[in-house]
């Protein structure tokens, strides 16, 4: 729908690369993201 990608999660000190649908984002992750600077804002609303 977007047109970018999720490339890992950041919790803490530790990169989890292994992303898939069952994936849950907890508050305070950080998301690597591939994609277009137009494309992220617009998923992100930001």
């Amino acid at each position: 729908k977007y047109d970018i990608n999720v490339l890992a999660i950041k919790k803490g000190d530790e990169m989890n690369m292994k992303i898939g649908p069952d994936t849950v984002f907890e508050d305070g992750d950080l998301m690597v993201v591939l994609g277009s600077i137009k494309k992220i804002k617009k998923c992100f609303k930001y």
